[in-house]
């Protein structure tokens, strides 16, 4: 699944290999209990998550902000969800 999003945008419970693009504003990922996987590109803003598990690439200007303190964040590279890099998202 793909969302762009020219201003801010909220993705709210679970969702696998997902590519979510802010252009001009913020990512916000909320949802208890949700378990999120993907790329979240917000080249003017920041992404925010309230959940339990994010997994993935996140790309932000403003950087990541986690609100659930019992959240588990696990970082990994743009090559496991897009094997070409001519179609990465930037």
């Amino acid at each position: 699944m793909k969302i762009f999003s020219q201003d801010t945008i909220s993705v709210s419970g679970s969702a696998n290999n997902v590519i979510v693009i802010a252009n001009d504003g913020d990512i916000s990922i909320t949802g208890g209990g949700n378990k999120v996987t993907g790329i979240f590109f917000a080249p003017n803003g920041k992404v925010t998550f309230n959940g339990d598990s994010l997994e993935g690439v996140v790309i932000a200007r403003d950087g990541l902000i986690v609100t659930n303190g019992n959240a588990t964040v696990t970082f990994k590279n743009i090559e496991e969800y897009i094997a070409n890099p001519e179609n990465y998202p930037f």
